[in-house]
């Protein structure tokens, strides 16, 4: 038969074939069963097929079931601003703790995205989507992650209570944000820097750690949180901007921080008194990324014709021998990214051999790199003949000890820009915390050498940027119709929830009718309970604008309110300035914020806000 022929055949016979591919799939499904019947006596039985056994095979198919979720503001709604709710409840110094508990029951203070975010049992697919959103920006730039989801909620719930249409709604949306991306890159809030200068990567470092929840509220705190800014930059530079060469290690109330060229590894008593005190030189080293144990650290395939159990005692003796040509070879740091036995461990302390295990991955590799030790990587006796070859060398073996901590020092030959820093931390369980946040520190301090810029924090991005929106609306309303195929009300409208959600992001709120705004720069500013000013602070909430900036361009304050912004931006209209920013970076009190992570926080926001409000129902397969 020709195949125009069976075409057409099949053609006309479509519906039949349709019913016909079911069935067939439910036949080869019963015939595999009745492939693995049982082993009888040895030897498998020839596969009968029968009209009993093909009807048992059928019984036991399972269809996937199918459940349909639809996505109504009626259901969704309590659940965003509770989310909402737990989000901005965290965000800034006078933030709170959320209380995480594990399935074993381990409690862990944290204020960090990043660590609740991953945390949170939600069950709705939507809230899960959020949650996926959310993960993303923490995933990519360590920060965020909160911003994203305040603005993300807020604008979901606006949208899923408003009877505008949603997707005009997205539409204006999607413009907006448009406009407040360009502005963030290519307008006054785009603050360059010199990278010459230490004062812009110390101005980020302490906007990201003061802003943070709890961790330097003590006597003294302002000192500790000096010298730690102080040594993360410092890390930074060192490694050159390489943040995986950065090891941070946090120590609860201890009272040394320090950065030591190399890394450092906790240690336990016995590693003490192997080194008692003293500074070991021009060491040498042999560096395992296999188990030194009797578990078997490979596939039973590559161990052929060996008992299992057999398998362990060989393993175990070729370890043996490797730590006693070691001992012959005078090597004197063994390392392990994994396990020691605690017999050979004893006898490499005996011999006075230091023995550093569990190293894990990361630090395996950064000992690779400053010692120059190939890892053994497989337990081959041909290996042993070659150890000479494949040891490596320590400029110094160091001992430092603490009263909750003890650590060693290992310094590389080959410099490498590997670093490691202790920190401490004066609140009980921030230590997590605290070694999570120098990590954001360092990311973000990559981001500004990129791109060679940073934007003011504390709100007053966020208050330029509501203001710029609601000046292109005065100015281009009629454009902005046309582009859109919207009214003014239904701009205002959406703007209206873009100025609440990025001044809850940004941790102001109206309710205290406290929040100013300058008609100059257009920065936030703390509002005065005086009747006789507006505001009573030198300087705007970023500390970058002083007052007496404002006042040498005769300008003047407001008080920023929902209902006040749009006819305060219509009845003042003056240019915006761009404030001489060089001198203000250095001083101490200044709050900048990286370029990149706010522009991928918000348009993610939206990006995400968008996407979920197109969502009609929620498909889930059950099986």
């Amino acid at each position: 038969m020709s195949q125009s022929r069976i075409r057409r055949f099949l053609s006309s016979q479509t519906a039949m074939v349709a019913m016909c591919v079911g069935y067939l799939a439910l036949l080869h499904y019963g015939w595999q069963k009745l492939q693995y019947s049982p082993v009888v006596n040895g030897g498998r039985p020839p596969a009968t097929l029968t009209v009993e056994k093909v009807k048992n095979a059928f019984l036991d198919y399972e269809i996937p079931k199918m459940s349909l979720v639809l996505v109504s503001s009626f259901q969704l709604k309590p659940s965003l601003d509770d989310l909402c709710k737990l989000f901005a409840a965290s965000v800034g110094p006078n933030g709170c703790f959320c209380l995480l508990m594990s399935s074993a029951d381990s409690l862990t203070l944290s204020s960090l995205s990043s660590r609740i975010i991953p945390n949170l049992p939600l069950d709705n697919p939507i809230l899960q989507f959020i949650q996926q959103c959310i993960g993303s920006q923490n995933k990519k730039y360590h920060n965020g992650g909160f911003y994203c989801g305040i603005l993300l909620t807020k604008l979901l719930t606006r949208i899923l209570e408003s009877s505008l249409p949603r997707p005009l709604a997205c539409c204006i949306l999607n413009e907006f944000s448009s406009i407040m991306q360009d502005a963030i890159l290519n307008s006054p809030l785009h603050i360059a820097v010199n990278l010459d200068s230490v004062h812009p990567f110390m101005a980020v470092a302490q906007s990201i750690l003061l802003s943070k929840c709890g961790l330097h509220k003590q006597e003294n705190s302002e000192t500790l949180s000096r010298n730690q800014v102080s040594l993360i930059v410092q890390a930074f530079l060192q490694s050159e901007a390489s943040v995986d060469k950065v090891f941070i290690n946090v120590v609860e109330n201890s009272d040394k921080q320090f950065l030591h060229k190399g890394i450092l590894y906790e240690c336990t008593e016995g590693e003490s008194v192997v080194l008692d005190g003293k500074v070991w030189r021009n060491v040498s080293i042999l560096l395992f990324s296999v188990m030194l144990t009797d578990q078997i650290d490979c596939k039973e395939g590559d161990l052929p014709n060996i008992a299992f159990p057999d398998k362990g005692k060989l393993q175990f003796e070729i370890s043996q021998l490797f730590i006693e040509k070691a001992i012959s070879l005078g090597i004197k740091v063994i390392a392990c990214q994994k396990v020691i036995h605690p017999e050979l461990l004893l006898k490499l302390r005996r011999k006075g051999i230091l023995a550093v295990q569990r190293l894990g991955k990361r630090l395996t590799d950064a000992l690779e790199k400053i010692s120059g030790a190939i890892p053994i990587s497989s337990l081959e006796t041909p290996l042993l003949d070659r150890l000479p070859k494949l040891k490596g060398f320590l400029a110094s073996v160091q001992y430092f000890e603490e009263v909750n901590n003890n650590t060693i020092g290992l310094e590389g030959n080959y410099d490498c820009n590997v670093c490691s820093l202790q920190l401490t931390s004066r609140t009980l369980g921030r230590g997590p915390d605290l070694k999570v946040i120098s990590h954001q520190i360092l990311v973000a301090l990559s981001h500004v050498l990129q791109d060679a810029a940073v934007c003011p924090g504390a709100g007053c991005s966020e208050v330029y940027l509501i203001t710029l929106l609601w000046k292109k609306i005065q100015s281009e309303k009629e454009s902005l119709c046309k582009k859109l195929l919207c009214s003014l009300s239904q701009l205002n409208s959406v703007m209206m929830w873009l100025q609440e959600g990025l001044l809850q992001a940004a941790g102001l709120t109206f309710s205290s009718g406290k929040l100013a705004v300058d008609s100059v720069y257009h920065h936030a500013w703390k509002g005065s309970d005086s009747k006789i000013a507006v505001v009573d602070a030198s300087s705007c909430n970023c500390g970058l604008i002083t007052s007496y900036q404002v006042e040498s361009y005769k300008g003047f304050w407001s008080f920023l309110t929902v209902d006040h912004m749009r006819q305060w931006v219509s009845l003042n209209n003056v240019n915006v300035q761009s404030p001489p920013l060089v001198s203000s970076l250095m001083r101490n009190n200044c709050v900048v914020d990286v370029c990149t992570i706010k522009k991928s926080a918000l348009g993610l926001a939206v990006d995400s806000c968008i996407a979920i409000s197109n969502i009609g129902a929620v498909i889930v397969k059950k099986t």
